[in-house]
């Protein structure tokens, strides 16, 4: 494999999702099932908006996983 991992985070609903420090964050609208960058996924007829997202994950390439620790992070709003 590649060496690297996954981190995925469901929001709770009391929660809307802001923005994430990191430009690998992908999000999903759909409780996990489909991912992508929030400008470019759709929900419905509309593009999603910060408040549609269900889920924030991120991809920890092989490098990095191998220095062994790091800090992920994602900004929201508390409803």
């Amino acid at each position: 494999g590649s060496g690297g991992f996954v981190v995925t985070n469901p929001l709770p609903r009391s929660v809307a999702y802001q923005d994430s420090a990191s430009s690998d964050t992908e999000v999903s609208v759909d409780g996990g099932r489909t991912w992508g960058k929030l400008g470019e996924l759709r929900y419905g007829a509309r593009y999603a908006t910060p408040e549609d997202v269900t889920h924030v994950r991120w991809r920890v390439p092989a490098a990095e996983a191998a220095r062994g620790k790091g800090r992920i992070a994602y900004s929201a709003i508390v409803r």
